[in-house]
């Protein structure tokens, strides 16, 4: 892996993982079981953690290697996937976000709606950004060219373009795959990801993501996770990280207005 930064693996991960804040949420109070959390994840997640998600909230899980993965191998096959791919990858950048809620009679059409929302790339066009670093607001993705799409059975299969200046023009390769029970959405990078169109970042098949939603007993399980074997200088880490935040900001608060 080539020298540099944290910032194409914000912009991927940022896209894939925020938009689990489209699902929408009652405002009740909600307490999930522990045997919920016990037969989805493992040991790795904190008690802090546990309890936060009994409580429905959304946990963001900042922890830079794959060892920490707290989503059960075992659990099923997609589990299996996620795992064995960040084991293939080793990032040094790794990063969860996870909720849980109640099933609710809505749940599947909620999937159908999400999945939709993810594989049409109108949706990203046009995201207001606000850098606090440059103090200005600009569109998220300067462009997005959509270079392929075809559907086989419940499955999507796209390959898009997205521009995200400083960096250059990325290829993607997007798969989705849903039912009435589950959702399972992979992304990675087919191009190498350059800083000012010179510095690589982030080599070819480096950065991957996921979103995996699935329903455990009468609740369903909100889980996100994307990383990339992308170092950064030390000298740029303060000013990406806050790159990191202020683009999982912005795609939080847009993508809630497809379920307002």
């Amino acid at each position: 892996m080539k020298k540099h930064s944290q910032g194409k693996y914000s912009f991927f991960l940022a896209m894939l993982l925020l938009t689990l804040a489209a699902m929408p949420l009652s405002a009740e109070s909600i307490s999930v079981p522990a045997y919920i959390i016990d037969t989805v994840f493992n040991s790795k997640l904190k008690k802090d953690e546990a309890a936060s998600l009994s409580k429905g909230e959304i946990i963001i899980r900042n922890i830079g290697n794959y060892r920490k993965i707290c989503l059960k191998e075992d659990l099923s096959d997609k589990a299996a996937l996620i795992n064995s791919d960040f084991k293939r990858i080793k990032p040094s950048y790794l990063a969860e976000i996870i909720q849980i809620r109640p099933l609710t009679e809505s749940a599947a059409g909620d999937i159908r709606k999400l999945h939709g929302i993810l594989t049409d790339v109108s949706n990203y066009t046009g995201i207001p950004y606000y850098s606090t670093y440059n103090k200005v607001t600009i569109n998220l993705y300067a462009s997005v060219e959509l270079k392929k799409h075809y559907r086989i059975g419940d499955n999507d299969f796209l390959n898009v373009n997205f521009e995200m200046k400083p960096f250059n023009i990325i290829n993607t390769d997007i798969t989705a795959e849903s039912t009435s029970r589950y959702l399972f959405y992979r992304n990675v990078n087919t191009t190498s990801i350059k800083y000012k169109g010179f510095i690589t970042c982030v080599d070819p098949g480096e950065f991957v993501a996921y979103i995996y939603i699935f329903n455990c007993g009468n609740w369903q399980i909100i889980y996100g996770i994307g990383g990339a074997d992308a170092p950064s200088f030390f000298f740029f880490k303060s000013r990406l990280n806050a790159a990191f935040i202020d683009r999982i900001t912005s795609l939080c608060k847009y993508m809630c207005k497809f379920l307002d």
